[in-house]
């Protein structure tokens, strides 16, 4: 039986294709921060507590229309579009907050922290890199891209609207609220992988 080369050669252009609207850009460089630190840092004493800030939970899921015909339009304008948050002020939030302990699975970073009684509280992030599940080597890779790339079919502000259906219909749930975490030095150690 001879070889179809027709089909042999679109597979190939097929590929080509799939590689090229993954690759293009530095979309191998996975980071959950939004916002870089700033030119000249924040003190102990800064005071965020009127502030908001208007920012894309997601920037990096901005595709080409090309990506988006292979691996869909999911969610990406809900990601991409600019929305304001206040600004987590760690020094008066809840009487006062200190990070203690930073967790997650393999795809959400939390920042677990305390108040003065010692009453817990979690922040998690919106934004979900999948691809720190795979093997270290591959991290950085076209499969981590396209993987990561995934959450997009995921709606970032949907947990805002499961506690009015929870309550409604009498299951016991959280309230979470969104808030932008600043490069706050009272992060302390967490500050390179929340601030921002």
């Amino acid at each position: 039986m001879r070889p179809n080369y027709h089909l042999t050669t679109f597979a190939a252009c097929l590929l080509l294709v799939f590689l090229a609207t993954g690759c293009i850009g530095n979309k191998f460089t996975h980071s959950l921060q939004q916002v870089p630190p700033p030119s000249k840092p924040a003190t102990l004493t800064t005071d965020y507590s009127d502030s908001t800030i208007t920012v894309a939970a997601g920037t990096h899921y901005g595709r080409s229309w090309l990506h988006t015909f292979f691996y869909g339009k999911h969610y990406r304008p809900a990601w991409t579009t600019p929305v304001e948050f206040r600004v987590l002020d760690l020094g008066i939030e809840k009487g006062g907050l200190k990070p203690t302990q930073q967790g997650g699975s393999r795809q959400t970073m939390n920042l677990r922290l305390e108040d003065a009684d010692g009453k817990e509280y979690v922040l998690r992030s919106v934004d979900k890199d999948p691809a720190t599940a795979l093997p270290e080597k591959w991290q950085q890779s076209y499969a981590a891209n396209i993987i990561r790339d995934a959450t997009s079919a995921t709606h970032p502000y949907a947990a805002l609207v499961l506690p009015p259906m929870a309550k409604a219909i009498g299951i016991h749930h959280t309230e979470p609220e969104l808030v932008y975490v600043p490069h706050d030095p009272r992060l302390g150690e967490y500050l390179e992988n929340f601030g921002g």
